[in-house]
């Protein structure tokens, strides 16, 4: 019995420091891709500010989408919060590279600084959530984890919105950027449903069906126009 405990403990204590490692390797990762976003670019832009902007707002989109995929995976399937974390480091070192482009090709510094602060406040935001998620896949029975987890998630939800406050300012008449940032804006008001029924305690695996398996749904509902639909065939 004495071997058995001891072999799960060192079983428990190895899994851990595993989990570890490898957020703390994410979290370097969202680190390092803020503070490159301050680097001059090798290359000059090959885009227009509408361009980056318009991917940009892709980007933010499946931030949402696995920020949601998070809280979700957090009441049913804890054991999934490892890959999604690491689809979210990846996420956000897309959007800072980009955000990096946004920046030279927006009408003026003062739009392009604005658009790099808002980004780097989200990656400190995905730290936090990284971070979270990696203690819960550890303990996945921690209440009190699992409410930290709900949390970092809704700032990390708030910072997606200032995100795209800050590219819709760069550019305020791009019509492909308002329509794209309402979908986005549908897709957090999704999450923050899930946060809602997460919070409460009563979103379970049926429920879990309903925000992940069909994730998409608000995205289909904003956007009805025949412009917006070609639109949103570009950015999908």
């Amino acid at each position: 019995m004495m071997k058995e405990a001891v072999d799960d403990l060192g079983a428990t204590l190895a899994e851990a420091a595993s989990a570890a490692g490898a957020v703390g390797g994410m979290v370097d990762s969202i680190n390092d891709a803020i503070n490159k976003m301050e680097d001059t670019p090798g290359l000059e832009p090959e885009g227009t500010f509408v361009d980056y902007q318009t991917t940009m707002v892709k980007t933010a989109k499946a931030i949402a989408v696995t920020v949601q995929e998070m809280v979700t995976k957090s009441n049913s399937n804890p054991d999934d919060l490892g890959g999604l974390a690491n689809e979210l480091t990846n996420e956000f070192g897309n959007l800072a590279n980009e955000a990096k482009y946004a920046a030279i090709t927006a009408e003026n510094e003062e739009i392009g600084s604005h658009i790099k602060k808002q980004v780097g406040e989200l990656g400190f935001s995905c730290t936090g959530l990284v971070t979270k998620a990696g203690a819960l896949q550890c303990s996945p029975n921690d209440s009190f984890t699992k409410k930290e987890l709900i949390e970092s998630a809704r700032k990390v939800s708030e910072k997606v919105s200032h995100v795209l406050a800050a590219l819709q300012a760069g550019n305020r008449g791009t019509q492909a950027c308002i329509t794209a940032a309402s979908a986005v804006s549908g897709i957090i008001a999704d999450l923050d449903t899930t946060i809602m029924f997460a919070t409460a305690g009563t979103l379970n695996r049926e429920n879990a069906e309903t925000f992940a398996d069909h994730r998409y749904n608000p995205l289909h509902r904003l956007i009805v126009t025949s412009s917006s639909q070609s639109f949103t065939s570009d950015i999908s």
